[in-house]
């Protein structure tokens, strides 16, 4: 696969695609200049916004940015596979599990993730991902459907289901 240098190219490989595609495989050929997503930024300083490029009922992508400090949830998704590549910046993501008597969210694991770098995100997997460092953070998320809600979880093991809301919706 040739490299995918444009966010319009990113988006036709998904269109042009009628079974599944290995996403992890494709996430590796993406060398998107950050100047090519800058026009789906936006930002909050009352926390990260979600900001969706484009849903089809094969796909979602979106970006999610992160001012200093700001992080999402702790969260997981009952239905769906994540990829994700930070696109500026440099990402923590925290990994979470239930108690075995599920009354309390224990870490499990912890990475950094720099810029270009990619990960893919089971399905049903508890995490968070966190900007600690003093600049601006950028995250990709390609989704195998689009997202219509997750699982929130607070550190005592309460949960609710929260529906997918978006800051900008471009297509």
């Amino acid at each position: 696969m040739k490299p995918i240098t444009t966010v319009d190219e990113l988006i036709a490989t998904l269109k042009g695609k009628d079974k599944p595609i290995s996403y992890y495989e494709m996430m590796k050929h993406i060398k998107i200049p950050i100047r090519e997503f800058e026009k789906y930024y936006s930002w909050k300083k009352e926390g990260m916004t979600r900001n969706r490029i484009i849903s089809t009922k094969n796909f979602e992508l979106l970006l999610i940015c992160f001012e200093k400090d700001q992080q999402t949830s702790i969260h997981s998704y009952q239905s769906t596979q994540l990829w994700v590549q930070t696109i500026q910046g440099q990402l923590t993501e925290q990994r979470f599990k239930l108690s075995r008597n599920e009354s309390i969210i224990e870490q499990s694991g912890s990475s950094i993730i720099p810029a270009s770098k990619h990960s893919m995100i089971p399905q049903r997997e508890i995490h968070q991902f966190s900007n600690k460092k003093n600049n601006r953070a950028v995250l990709l998320i390609l989704s195998n459907q689009p997202i219509k809600n997750w699982i929130q979880y607070e550190l005592n093991g309460v949960s609710k289901t929260v529906s997918a809301k978006y800051d900008s919706i471009y297509v």
